[in-house]
């Protein structure tokens, strides 16, 4: 009797692990995400950006970057966390539901067309599963205002006044600023300080070319250009005046960052990258350039650069690897839950029948005395 009770309990045991097994599965379903805004607006207008995100499961902690040109358009208000170009936003939710929404505030700057890219989603459950959404884009036009257009004109004369005066504009500016691997998100303009380059696992290391807009500055690179683990940072910082000279201020200084993030390991290959991270984490290199040096340092920090399909592709098959192995494992898991089911059921009818039929000779045999 006791060894019955015993695997009567260790069914159950088991029946609750695989229920929580499929929790799992059903929590990894991919995400879907998407960005309201309006159409258009014109320079000095407020608007917003909704955020949407909504999930198979419920929805416990929301994290992703909101990246967008910030020439263009300027964050004043929200719960993400702003670097000028790249929005983060993390947020966790009151009530685990299925759908989570954000609202953020930018307000226009300059006339153009802005593109808004929502990369780098992931959704928890409640149980602490993260995975991964879908990532999402949205183009609004900023127009120009009529009033700026007559203030320009009266500006022209002021200009003309100050032709005889020698040209500096773009102190403290790149003209261009390239990398050996991946893409810049957003694309490369003068005037965004911040960005961010995703690079496939198999990429080691990453090199960083950029030109002065400003023949006569100062420019030099910081940074590993051995990529750890999860990636590296890289700075680009132009002045116009001698870094090696801390006494004197400069008047024109930028500073370019360049976050690269790499792709995660596979997992036959995260025990053999360990040592890899560990020196990779060790290694630094800053590289010192001066106006005259500016061609051949760019020269000497340029390599090959070759496409990052290879690792966007091993991305795509690697989740529809693992979407074919979901629907596949659903069916048999279910299997498995009935046959449990119904194997504990008989076990608890087979106990109770016994049972009854022991109070039944145990009634027999008194009345027979």
């Amino acid at each position: 009797m006791r060894y019955i009770k015993r695997t009567a309990a260790c069914l159950l045991v088991l029946l609750t692990l695989m229920l929580a097994q499929v929790s799992v599965i059903c929590v990894s379903a991919e995400a879907q995400t998407t960005i309201q805004l309006p159409g258009a607006v014109t320079e000095g207008e407020s608007f917003e950006v909704t955020l949407s995100f909504t999930a198979d499961a419920p929805i416990a902690m929301v994290e992703a970057d909101l990246v967008y040109d910030s020439s263009l358009v300027a964050f004043t208000g929200g719960s993400g966390t702003d670097t000028g170009g790249a929005t983060h936003i993390k947020e966790f939710t009151e009530e685990a539901a299925t759908q989570h929404s954000t609202v953020l505030t930018f307000t226009a700057k300059a006339a153009g067309e802005v593109t808004f890219t929502l990369s780098n989603c992931t959704l928890s459950s409640p149980e602490g599963t993260p995975d991964g959404a879908s990532p999402a884009s949205a183009v609004i036009t900023v127009n120009a205002d009529a009033s700026t257009d007559e203030s320009s004109e009266a500006d022209q004369s002021d200009e003309s006044s100050q032709a005889d005066k020698p040209d500096e504009s773009g102190r403290g500016l790149l003209k261009s600023l390239a990398v050996s691997e991946g893409e810049l998100i957003p694309e490369f303009s003068p005037y965004i300080y911040d960005y961010v380059v995703k690079v496939g696992y198999e990429v080691e290391s990453i090199e960083t070319d950029a030109e002065l807009m400003y023949e006569h500055d100062y420019i030099w690179f910081e940074g590993s250009k051995k990529l750890s683990e999860t990636g590296t940072k890289r700075t680009v910082t132009v002045q116009d005046t001698d870094p090696q000279n801390p006494d004197i201020t400069p008047s024109y200084k930028n500073v370019y960052t360049i976050l690269v993030e790499r792709a995660p390991a596979p997992d036959s290959e995260v025990e053999s990258s360990a040592a890899e991270e560990v020196s990779s984490a060790q290694e630094a290199v800053v590289t010192q350039v001066t106006p005259a040096q500016t061609d051949s340092s760019s020269q000497a920090d340029t390599l090959s650069r070759t496409s990052s399909q290879k690792s966007s592709k091993s991305d795509a098959s690697r989740q529809s690897g693992m979407s074919e192995l979901r629907q596949k494992l659903m069916p048999w898991l279910f299997v498995i839950l009935a046959i449990l089911l119904i194997a504990l059921c008989i076990i608890v009818i087979w106990i109770k029948n016994k049972s009854l039929r022991k109070r039944k000779k145990i009634k027999t045999t008194h009345g027979k005395k």
